[in-house]
């Protein structure tokens, strides 16, 4: 009852949150040439979002290491219960405990991680330089190719020659395999001599 219960609770949980993405992504779509074009920004406002970055520096810095050790620390619960011989319940809690403080620490890296997104975006640092913008658009093609086609040999080979156990492992190769493929591919889009 109580793995039912929890389980409920979970994806109601996941429910929301997914709806909440969902929401602010449309609601930011307005935004999105800021992901994709050169900004010129007003005399001014360069300097100020600089300042602002710079203050907020510090609660960036703060909210990520908070997020990393809570990660951290959320395991000990799960791994002490069963160094005590702790009954089903109490497994139950630390399960939980665990839940509650990764759900906390992913809090702390979205909420600061977003913000600091916004600053890099408006003074086009980080991933939002006017180089990674043209490679971005170059290779945009790339991710709804690769993994059609991923899908595709994957449904075409079927099920008949192989046991889950292999065809499992088809998706994480698959993933490396597109993080090689895709650093591949933007070095080779990568504008040469600032052109």
């Amino acid at each position: 009852m109580a793995g039912g219960l929890g389980l409920t609770v979970l994806l109601i949980m996941v429910a929301v949150g997914v709806a909440v993405l969902v929401f602010t992504e449309m609601q930011m779509e307005k935004y999105a040439y800021m992901e994709r074009e050169k900004l010129t920004t007003q005399y001014g406002v360069r300097g100020f979002a600089q300042k602002q970055k710079e203050a907020f520096s510090g609660t960036y810095n703060l909210c990520i290491t908070a997020g990393t050790v809570i990660c951290i620390l959320g395991v000990i619960p799960v791994i002490m219960a069963p160094a005590f011989t702790a009954s089903e319940l109490i497994m139950i809690y630390a399960l939980s405990i665990l839940l509650a403080m990764v759900a906390v620490a992913v809090f702390l890296f979205v909420w600061a991680g977003s913000i600091r997104g916004s600053y890099d975006k408006l003074l086009q640092e980080g991933d939002y330089t006017v180089e990674k913008k043209i490679v971005a658009r170059k290779t945009a093609f790339l991710p709804g190719a690769y993994w059609c086609l991923v899908v595709a040999v994957f449904l075409a080979l079927g099920f008949n020659w192989m046991e889950w156990k292999t065809a499992a492992l088809i998706w994480p190769v698959a993933a490396l395999l597109f993080v090689v493929i895709q650093g591949i591919v933007k070095a080779a889009a990568r504008p040469k001599d600032g052109k």
